[in-house]
């Protein structure tokens, strides 16, 4: 496989066209070392794969190349302990295990977090009250319903609380202090106010929402 520049920021690989998945693999994992191979100074670039014995085009890669935010990783004492509760409660499947660190996708758990950063083990704060996850739940009841069967759940406030727009939203902490916010699905708020009778108008008024964005939510 060759590499060659390209006007406008453009990287043409030539080469076999059965190696173009793995070539695109490849581009992405190392983009800033190909940049600084040949020269490229933006950060956005278009690669285009080439099959060098039907000298066409194949097709066209325009990924740009950014900085992507992958989820947040909260201090944990137990790892087995948080995986079960984040399981049982939001049915989170493991993206990945690591041991003492264990991913659900866009939220991991890290045991030992002071070894991970090289800081004070008493660092570590409880209860800091600084963040909250925040879930939404399409059946809201039957999740409290689930909340009420447990004993390990410490509630902030007094339970459920409707805003002025009507969403239902409870909080509470998870096994290590972090604060958990679960709000009712904004479509199932809509559809909770007109199987009470209350037409779109009525429902606009009460959310505070003009009617055509309460139709676009209910299409989504």
């Amino acid at each position: 496989m060759e590499y060659a520049p390209a006007p406008q920021n453009k990287l043409i690989a030539y080469g076999n066209s059965a190696l173009l998945e793995t070539t695109r693999k490849f581009i992405f994992r190392r983009s800033s070392i190909i940049k600084a191979m040949y020269g490229l100074k933006s950060p956005h670039m278009t690669f285009c794969l080439l099959n060098d014995k039907m000298k066409k085009r194949v097709f066209i890669l325009s990924e740009e190349i950014q900085m992507k935010y992958e989820g947040v990783c909260i201090a944990v004492k137990d790892i087995n302990l948080s995986r079960k509760f984040y399981q049982d409660l939001f049915e989170l499947e493991v993206f990945q295990d690591y041991g003492r660190n264990v991913s659900f996708g866009g939220l991991s758990l890290q045991q030992d977090f002071d070894w991970l950063l090289n800081i004070p083990k008493d660092s570590i704060l409880k209860e800091p009250h600084n963040m909250e996850l925040y879930f939404e739940e399409d059946r809201f009841d039957d999740f409290i319903g689930k909340l009420q069967q447990r004993q390990d759940i410490r509630y902030i406030g007094d339970g459920v609380k409707e805003a002025d727009w009507g969403q239902r939203s409870i909080r509470f902490y998870d096994l290590d202090g972090h604060i958990i916010e679960v709000g009712e699905n904004m479509k199932m708020v809509v559809k909770r106010f007109l199987d009470s009778g209350m037409s779109m108008e009525e429902a606009s008024k009460r959310m505070d929402v003009s009617v055509s964005d309460l139709e676009i939510l209910l299409d989504s």
